[in-house]
């Protein structure tokens, strides 16, 4: 079922053209970003990644025309989101972008719902963002995206049911897994600590633990396919024993959370109806790993705590915040954060002291 393909395919920007150099036999490579500014921003807001070093991107989707595009802008200020005329740069693409993050100061990494990750430059000038390349990852929408812990490899999720792993040094492919999931993948999760072990979850109904190191590299650590995970993340690690990094927290398409452990396939994790409704995000705070934001098909954010012993707690609740999905979360210090949803709109969040 998964095979397993080594891959150096690489595509160069799509927004590129060639044209002839003062040698006559050496064609180069122009980018055209002049016309890549975009001129208003569009109503779905899909992701808030955060920069290293302070700042943040927003990403923004637009559905409702005849041709689906989306944008980047580039904020120094994430309070000042979403501001048109206080982004530092902005960037047109011609799909929409349902994910993105940062792999280096100066480098953001964009999911297209084509298939494609571009890759933009932070750092030609303050008021530019620049396409680099753009790898075709997927035939089919880039569902997730997450950083291997050494920052080396990008692991992606698809619509088109494969996983692939993308060198960030070169933008080329690495490896390609493909079929990884029998459907949709929907969510992918790296290893806080091994560079080469992540988790991926589909609507197959499977959470499949890999590691790129073994000649079979999936094995199934849950299956429900009356009641698919349709998000996964690694808890962090919070004891002295190491046993967090075991524990992997569940989101359900029915809006049930849980905690299972990769080496009990057999157990059955105890549900918490936080929501009624698909769960999509988990964004943990950077400074309290045990306290994570939850993002579904809904207008609420839920903020959960989960204890030493993975007992999960309910403690915040968004309530008249957004008038539409919420879609991501960005952490600004241990009691805030910042959301943002497809009613076009940011919202400042403070936990309970």
């Amino acid at each position: 079922m998964y095979a397993m393909e080594d891959r150096n395919e690489f595509c160069p920007s799509v927004e590129s053209n060639l044209q002839i150099s003062e040698d006559p036999e050496e064609l180069v490579e122009v980018l055209c970003d002049e016309d890549k500014q975009p001129t208003e921003m569009e109503d779905r807001l899909e992701f808030l990644a955060p920069r290293p070093g302070g700042g943040c991107a927003l990403g923004c989707s637009g559905m409702t025309g005849r041709c689906w595009s989306g944008s980047v802008w580039l904020y120094d200020d994430a309070l000042k989101a979403p501001d048109i005329a206080a982004s530092q740069a902005s960037y047109q693409l011609q799909a929409g972008v349902p994910c993105a993050t940062f792999v280096s100061r100066d480098v953001l990494a964009v999911a297209e719902d084509g298939g494609y990750v571009e890759w933009l430059s932070c750092s030609a000038e303050p008021s530019r963002l620049v396409s680099i390349a753009a790898s075709c990852s997927h035939s089919d929408t880039v569902t997730s995206m997450a950083l291997t812990c050494d920052g080396q490899k990008l692991c992606t999720a698809g619509a088109d049911y494969s996983i692939c792993l993308t060198d960030c040094s070169t933008q080329q492919h690495d490896t390609l897994y493909s079929p990884a999931h029998a459907q949709e993948c929907l969510s992918v999760s790296t290893h806080p600590t091994e560079k080469a072990i992540f988790v991926s979850c589909s609507l197959d109904g499977n959470v499949l633990l890999w590691d790129t190191r073994k000649k079979e590299p999936a094995s199934c650590v849950y299956r429900n396919v009356q009641c698919p995970v349709t998000s996964v993340s690694w808890l962090a690690d919070k004891s002295s024993t190491g046993a967090a990094l075991e524990q992997l927290l569940l989101g359900t398409i029915d809006g049930q959370l849980m905690v299972h452990s990769t080496r009990h396939y057999s157990h059955e994790p105890t549900p918490n109806r936080i929501l009624n409704t698909r769960i999509n995000k988990f964004v943990a705070s950077p400074n309290n790993p045990n306290v994570v934001a939850v993002c579904a098909d809904d207008e609420t954010i839920r903020v959960v705590k989960i204890s030493n012993d993975f007992v999960i707690t309910p403690w915040y609740s968004s309530d008249a915040k957004h008038s539409d999905f919420v879609r991501d979360v960005m952490w600004l210090d241990s009691s805030s954060f910042l959301s943002c949803a497809w009613d076009k709109q940011v919202a400042k969040h403070t936990l309970p002291s």
